[in-house]
C-alpha cells in the first residue's frame, strides 16, 4: 500500500534523526575539535618570543595579530581523519539513497529501510 504524504514525512524524519546519531559517533570516534588560542594567550607567546613573525607581511588596514605572528604551532582547525571523512561518504549517500527507497515504497518498507539504516 502506497504511503501518504504524513508517513513518508515521518519516515525521513526518523531517517535524519539516525543519521545525526550516526554522524555524531562518526565525529567523536574520527574528528578532532578546533584548538585555538586567546587573544591574551596570542600576546603573552608574542612578548615571550615565542611566536614567529610571519614573512612577508601584507598589511591593510583591517590586518589582524595573526596576519603578523604564526600561531600554528598552538593552533588547529577541527575535522575528520581520512577514515572519517570516507565513513561520512558513506553515511551521506546511504541516507540519500534510503529517502529515495522511502519515497518511492510502501509504509512496510519504510519501515524496514529506517531499521537497515539505523542498524549500519
Amino acid at each position: 500500500m502506497p504511503m501518504s504524504k504524513i508517513q513518508a514525512e515521518y519516515a525521513i524524519k526518523r531517517l535524519k534523526e539516525v543519521f545525526k546519531k550516526r554522524e555524531s559517533e562518526i565525529q567523536e570516534r574520527f574528528g578532532w575539535e578546533e584548538v585555538s588560542l586567546s587573544t591574551e594567550k596570542k600576546l603573552e607567546k608574542i612578548t615571550n618570543g615565542e611566536a614567529k613573525v610571519k614573512l612577508p607581511i601584507n598589511l591593510n588596514k583591517y590586518s589582524s595579530i595573526e596576519a603578523f605572528f604564526d600561531f600554528s604551532e598552538w593552533e588547529r582547525q577541527g575535522g575528520l581523519s581520512p577514515e572519517g571523512i570516507q565513513k561520512m561518504e558513506e553515511l551521506k549517500s546511504n541516507l540519500t539513497s534510503s529517502i529515495d527507497m522511502v519515497m518511492l515504497g510502501d509504509a512496510k518498507e519504510a519501515l524496514q529501510i529506517i531499521e537497515t539504516f539505523g542498524a549500519n
